[in-house]
């Protein structure tokens, strides 16, 4: 008699522990300007979560300050799961470039799932005449980005440095 109440309570508890969710739309921020490959991907996953969820997932772009703004938003959001963040290499890299963030980079979010790696690939028209990394070189708009980082880390093991101008706008490489 007591296994069968128990199964009763279960029954009627089963809905009050079964929430809906969602019940309104849901914030979907990434670090990434419109147009750009992360933004594209938001994009692409919000139109699938939209089918999925039954409610509209909206895609907020926040691009500045490396992913500090969108991961501050996330950061300070309620935690009711309406505020997605769509990180990027970025996200990890900011924790060593700038010590004083307005959040942990870890412990401020729960990592819901991974949906794409990506590499750097250093690529060259096949006409063009270099064959090697010291045979051209390059200015870069932003000295502090992810991308110039990991660049530069490949560069030093090449055994050469780039030329390091700091610029308004991305310049082009040039062959040496």
């Amino acid at each position: 008699m007591s296994t069968l109440r128990f199964l009763l309570l279960l029954a009627l508890a089963t809905p009050a522990l079964a929430q809906d969710y969602p019940t309104r739309p849901i914030r979907f921020i990434t670090a990434a300007a419109q147009g750009g490959t992360s933004d594209i991907l938001a994009r692409t996953f919000a139109t699938y979560l939209t089918e999925s969820l039954k409610q509209p997932v909206v895609v907020d772009n926040r691009a500045s300050a490396s992913g500090v703004i969108a991961g501050e938003l996330t950061a300070n959001a309620p935690p009711d799961g309406y505020t997605i963040l769509l990180a990027y290499h970025q996200h990890t890299v900011n924790a060593a470039l700038n010590p004083k963030l307005p959040y942990h980079p870890v412990n401020s979010f729960t990592p819901i799932t991974q949906l794409t790696t990506a590499g750097l690939l250093l690529v060259v028209n096949p006409s063009t005449p270099v064959t090697t990394p010291g045979s051209f070189s390059c200015a870069n708009p932003i000295t502090e980005s992810a991308s110039w980082k990991s660049v530069l880390r490949w560069w030093t093991k090449a055994t050469f440095l780039p030329l390091t101008l700091p610029r308004a706008k991305t310049i082009p490489c040039t062959v040496r």
